[in-house]
């Protein structure tokens, strides 16, 4: 049936369906600081749907439940008024999810403990974006990003820097492919496409020019390749 009951620790109240003497059905798990969980019980356990609201974070979330965790899907709001829409596992993020942040960043992908992990795209607050893949919540493995100017980088990413061979290709024309080491271009190109303009922004053909390269040693130390 239904009823209400006070906890002899007085922290917590519920209210709602029972049976056998065990919370069973619908019914609302009040504590004393505010927080509650409403929503399915089974055999005085919280499984099924439901929402939860914590009083100390601020923090809200409405979806399925097993044995009291946060497990299947489900919408959390968080006290920095960011939205992730998505898959859970014992209270964490785990699969495939959506996080919004109120500075117009959207990661929409992969996730594992907690962690972007897996194949995911991020748009960035500046308009840049990412998609590629993901390693404990770093760029780590193939990856494109493009840059809010236009230009953009496709190729190996290590720890969140461009780690490999990689492509990078600047809104004016200018390309570099080959090696990359700690988000740098490396002292060895495979190919590298330069496009030049004076300082009015206008190409002349047919003209001298002349260039500054600095690059990477094997110690990643800058080296000074002098004019090209």
């Amino acid at each position: 049936g239904y009823g209400r009951y006070t906890f002899s620790n007085k922290f917590f109240k519920y209210e709602g369906d029972w049976m056998d003497g065990k919370k069973h059905g619908h019914g609302k798990l009040t504590m004393n600081d505010g927080s509650y969980y409403e929503g399915d019980f089974v055999n005085d356990e919280i499984v099924g749907r439901g929402v939860s609201y914590d009083a100390t974070t601020g923090c809200q979330y409405s979806g399925m439940f097993h044995m009291g965790e946060k497990c299947g899907t489900g919408l959390m709001r968080y006290e920095d008024e960011s939205v992730y829409d998505g898959q859970w596992v014992d209270n964490k993020r785990q699969g495939y999810g959506k996080h919004e942040y109120p500075s117009g960043e959207v990661y929409s992908g992969f996730y594992h403990n907690h962690l972007k992990h897996g194949e995911g795209t991020q748009i960035f607050k500046d308009g840049s974006k990412y998609i590629g893949h993901w390693i404990m919540g770093l760029q780590h493995g193939h990856g494109l990003r493009t840059y809010a100017d236009g230009s953009h980088y496709e190729g190996q990413w290590r720890h969140g820097v461009r780690q490999g061979i990689g492509v990078y290709c600047h809104i004016s024309g200018c390309k570099y492919e080959g090696l990359w080491t700690n988000d740098k271009p490396n002292w060895q190109p495979t190919k590298l496409h330069l496009v030049l303009a004076s300082e009015n922004n206008s190409l002349n053909f047919n003209t001298e020019f002349s260039i500054i390269v600095e690059c990477l040693d094997e110690n990643k130390k800058v080296c000074d390749l002098g004019w090209l």
